[in-house]
């Protein structure tokens, strides 16, 4: 159970709150609706952190 383990580990601010939405409605497909934005979210946050870590690395290059 996706939501089950979101619940019992909240990640952060968006974490909680996607819990209080989750504990709010009950229903089915708004919660399909969450896990694909959930997924997305940790695939966009993934892609920032690569995009950050390269533009550091770039930074020390330079200074070396």
């Amino acid at each position: 159970m996706f939501w089950m383990d979101a619940f019992k580990r909240p990640i952060g601010i968006s974490g909680i709150f996607f819990n209080l939405i989750n504990f709010k409605t009950k229903s089915r497909s708004i919660r399909i609706l969450k896990s694909v934005c959930y997924k997305l979210f940790f695939f966009f946050a993934k892609i920032i952190i690569g995009i950050i870590t390269q533009i550091i690395v770039q930074i020390i290059i330079d200074i070396l």
